[in-house]
């Protein structure tokens, strides 16, 4: 079974392994799928701290995560999806399950057509990447 993860994950925080964490303990392979530069600078407005190389680095040294992938389709997860052939896709607590589908273009035809979950992790810190940096800046 395999769970997929999706996110820009530029500063990597306790929220995130939580997420991670609570996927491996329900025994799914744990699929990253990370947001590259050109998606975030497009989408956010600005480059992340640290750039897509290094972020794969960090999250493929995780125990809890098993692969991580490029999000090749970046608005349109379809592709990325498709790739990964999750059958869940685990968001942390700051999604609700419809904004997490409208935000990766995705409708209940296309989730039930390839049998896919959206589980939502209550659990999971509510602290942002962003709230770092703007400590640190």
């Amino acid at each position: 079974m395999r769970a997929y993860i999706g996110g820009t994950f530029d500063l990597l925080h306790p929220g995130h392994l939580k997420l991670f964490r609570f996927a491996k303990q329900r025994r799914y392979d744990v699929f990253v799928v990370v947001n590259t530069d050109e998606f975030v600078l497009r989408y956010k407005g600005k480059l992340p701290v640290m750039n897509f190389k290094h972020r794969v680095e960090l999250l493929s040294a995780l125990k809890d995560v098993d692969c991580v992938y490029p999000n090749v389709g970046d608005e349109n997860s379809k592709p990325s999806i498709r790739m990964v052939k999750p059958d869940v896709i685990i968001a942390g607590s700051d999604w609700t399950k419809e904004r997490l589908m409208q935000q990766m273009g995705l409708t209940h035809e296309f989730l039930c057509e390839h049998m896919i979950d959206i589980v939502i992790f209550k659990d999971s810190d509510p602290i942002h990447s962003s709230d770092i940096r703007k400590r640190i800046v």
